[in-house]
């Protein structure tokens, strides 16, 4: 069965059981996928039949829109007398693909599979899963949970502290899947139940240069899909390609009785680190420097030389680790990377070598520290007080959610509902995220010299549609004018006479003059703004 890419998270392939063509799916599946399955099921219902199945077993997440165009197929299909059977046995899929009216076939149908069956057919199907990009990235272990549901653990090579749970399919008694999503964490975050109980440190994969992943579905030899294995790479030139090579190969055996220990190493493979013989002098000279700067008073030149040695060895980690917030908030790379510096020289000057842990363990927290402290209070171009900076953040994180909950835009009352505020805090949040980014209207939209700037492509407010709208109103209200009060108003507003002026020609006295404006403007006004009761007499007192 060979599998193709709907998107960089979704993958698809077509097989069969007997004359009944069966579409698999794995992974991520939003709308524009799902009309790719779609086409798919085109194809398949063109062979003909009256029997169609769509294995979403291992479909991890699902979007409303695209649960809505598979329910729209599947009402289609049965008008045409065809059975489209969408089986999705994970809960939670379930739950999202059930809530669209999709009808699902019954998984207990299935017989059970053993977990023992598997061993072979995985350890080969992991083996060409996990060859990605020509990197072999760690091992793997099967763990039989009470014999009921296989659980895969691979150990990227970063030492034996550090686990990258993959995704796994579960096979019990009632072929039940359970499928957990890909995430790197260190063993000591993973609880009893393993359920995840901190966040992931992303500081070591960083130390040992990885910086990208790609997946891979992974099939026994009969076809059938275990899960998806991702595998991290190394990013171009931090290793060499006989490093590459030899890393250790992933290899599948039977666990004992203590699946609850996911850091445990397979017997037989070697515990490997992509930081090499190499790296590990180089932890070994950085800490050499340390101790002697730490020896050396304050009054000797050399100290300044050991400190400013020591800064510069790891200025490329500093900016490393800047360019994570670079990318992931599209900011000025040069500030980032110079707090970056900044934490890098504290942690310098605040390293005591003899309190028993390595450098990087120390100086990375710092590091960090400081560039979330720059994005936190230096980044939002207009003052904005924390506690909006804050409902900021959670609210961007609510309408991420909502979105995917509701399958379109969520409102200002359901985002205060979430959050549990009043929806005047939700308006504020919104009008204070337009104060964390700005543009300099002399920035060059183009390239070259001579390019316009954004201001003088920005447009303004054009008076003259209002302008044109105000001057329809009052000829219907002009029209409704005496001739005295149309002349009087001709001779004070387009003719600029004065108030005694006025009186000379209509024979009356400037007294009066004044108070016939204050009635016919008073009119005007009634009738231009109907519902506005209170407004000020506006009539020229001029003398």
């Amino acid at each position: 069965m060979k599998w193709s890419a709907l998107s960089s998270t979704a993958h698809v392939a077509v097989g069969g059981q007997g004359a009944v063509p069966v579409i698999h799916l794995a992974g991520e599946l939003d709308a524009r996928c799902a009309h790719g399955v779609l086409d798919m099921m085109a194809q398949a219902r063109r062979a003909g039949g009256d029997r169609l199945v769509v294995e979403a077993s291992r479909v991890t997440y699902c979007t409303i829109a695209s649960a809505r165009a598979l329910y729209e197929a599947q009402t289609n299909l049965r008008a045409c007398g065809v059975r489209l059977e969408l089986r999705a046995p994970h809960s939670a899929m379930r739950q999202v693909l059930e809530s669209t009216g999709l009808s699902l076939c019954d998984e207990r149908e299935r017989p059970p599979t053993p977990p023992q069956a598997h061993v072979e057919e995985l350890t080969e199907a992991l083996d060409a899963a996990t060859s990605i990009a020509g990197t072999r990235m760690g091992m793997a272990q099967l763990l039989d949970r009470d014999a009921q549901a296989l659980r895969l653990v691979a150990h990227v090579g970063l030492g034996a502290r550090f686990t990258a749970f993959f995704e796994t399919a579960g096979y019990g008694e009632t072929g039940a899947g359970d499928v957990q999503l890909t995430r790197p964490v260190f063993s000591e975050d993973v609880t009893a139940d393993e359920r995840y109980g901190g966040s992931p440190e992303l500081a070591a994969m960083l130390e040992a240069g990885i910086g990208s992943c790609a997946s891979a579905p992974v099939t026994t030899s009969t076809g059938q899909l275990l899960g998806v294995v991702t595998a991290y790479r190394p990013e171009a030139g931090t290793w060499s390609t006989a490093q590459r090579e030899g890393l250790l190969r992933l290899r599948v055996q039977q666990e004992s009785d203590d699946p609850g220990a996911p850091s445990a190493r397979a017997p037989g493979a070697a515990a490997t680190s992509p930081g090499s013989p190499g790296r590990e002098r180089e932890r070994e000279e950085t800490m050499r420097l340390l101790r002697r700067l730490a020896a050396l008073p304050d009054s000797d030149p050399e100290r300044a030389r050991l400190r400013t040695q020591v800064i510069e060895d790891h200025m490329n980690y500093a900016r490393h680790l800047a360019r994570r917030y670079v990318r992931a908030h599209h900011a000025a790379g040069e500030d980032f990377e110079q707090v970056a510096y900044l934490g890098l020289v504290k942690a310098v000057d605040n390293f005591d070598p003899e309190y028993g842990t390595g450098f990087l363990g120390y100086a990375t927290p710092m590091i960090l520290g400081e560039i979330k402290r720059h994005f936190r209070d230096g980044t939002w171009a207009v003052h904005v007080p924390r506690h909006l900076q804050e409902l900021t953040a959670a609210m961007y994180k609510a309408k991420d959610a909502l979105r995917t909950e509701l399958g379109r835009e969520p409102t200002v009352r359901e985002l205060a509902a979430r959050l549990d505020v009043g929806e005047d805090d939700v308006v504020q949040a919104l009008d204070a995220a337009d104060a964390y980014r700005t543009a300099s209207l002399d920035r060059p939209v183009g390239e070259g010299e001579g390019s316009a700037s954004l201001g003088e492509l920005l447009g303004s407010e054009d008076p003259g549609f209002e302008h044109a709208v105000n001057h329809e109103v009052l000829r219907g209200l002009m029209a409704e004018l005496s001739e005295r009060d149309k002349k009087i108003l001709l001779m004070r507003y387009f003719r600029g006479m004065t108030q005694h002026e006025i009186g000379a020609v209509i024979g009356t006295s400037q007294m009066q003059v004044s108070r016939l404006l204050t009635k016919i403007i008073a009119r005007l006004r009634d009738g231009f703004f109907p519902d506005d009761d209170e407004a000020e007499s506006t009539a020229d007192a001029g003398r």
